[in-house]
């Protein structure tokens, strides 16, 4: 290559002085393919994938950290998945929480990698938001959620008809910081970046968040008037499902928003 790019680059032009038949001087366009070879022959190689990572950024193809979003969030979609099959049967998904599987065997295990694998999504896209924007607040919000994420592992859940302790009820806070911190951000973020898909995601994050905390009424009140009618209707372990699916794909459209 190092002789073909020396052999361009000596070889001499000719002496045309006048213009071709169509108008263009004949050295001029010598000289310019022979800039655009040189310029090729001196490009690395590098499999054929050079100068194609912009274009796939733009046509929305993850990559990096933003593909790293994505498979932590697939991690995540797969450890509860495995959960859910091992669960079937056992427990009821509309009246138990996701933390509720703790009781299963290995169901520990996997809850942790499930909470650590959307802990990691939710500091990435935080960091990735920070590089774009340099808006401490938006990056604050999401490492807010992903420390209720690692709070929640910190102070398990109690397994089913096990008596209540401290550490369930800091665990029922630490996920809730999340669920609440992670709109707030996507709603702050959007400031920086607008994006319609992000923007009707964090919408439906807000309402699933409030029918998750509507869900809670025949928990905490189960003499009031409306108690059987909202676990008729909205089961807790439906609403929070959606909730958190909401959110995962909250988080894939922030981490995609941030690659364009």
């Amino acid at each position: 290559m190092v002789h073909i790019r020396r052999f361009l680059e000596a070889r001499p032009v000719g002496d045309h002085r006048g213009a071709g038949g169509n108008g263009v001087d004949p050295a001029a366009r010598t000289g310019s393919w022979r800039a655009a070879a040189v310029d090729v022959l001196e490009r690395p190689f590098d499999g054929g994938t050079a100068g194609h990572s912009g274009d796939r950024a733009r046509a929305g193809v993850p990559f990096g950290p933003v593909g790293g979003v994505f498979g932590a969030i697939g991690v995540a979609v797969l450890a509860m998945l495995v959960l859910h099959l091992r669960g079937a049967g056992r427990l009821d998904p509309a009246a138990t929480t996701v933390s509720d599987y703790v009781s299963l065997p290995g169901g520990s295990a996997l809850l942790v990698l499930a909470t650590l694998a959307i802990a990691t999504a939710t500091a990435t896209v935080g960091v990735l938001l920070w590089r774009r924007t340099r808006a401490p607040g938006v990056t604050g919000l999401f490492g807010l959620g992903c420390a209720g994420l690692l709070a929640s592992i910190a102070f398990p859940t109690n397994a089913m008809g096990a008596a209540v302790t401290v550490d369930t009820v800091l665990h029922r806070y630490a996920a809730g910081l999340f669920f609440v911190s992670l709109p707030v951000a996507a709603l702050c973020a959007l400031r920086h970046l607008p994006s319609p898909v992000v923007a009707w995601l964090t919408a439906l994050s807000v309402l699933a968040g409030i029918a998750f905390l509507i869900s809670h009424l025949p928990l905490v009140l189960p003499e009031s008037p409306g108690a059987h009618l909202v676990a008729t209707v909205l089961p807790r372990g439906i609403a929070e499902r959606v909730l958190l699916a909401t959110d995962l794909v909250l988080l894939a459209g922030l981490a995609r928003r941030v690659a364009r």
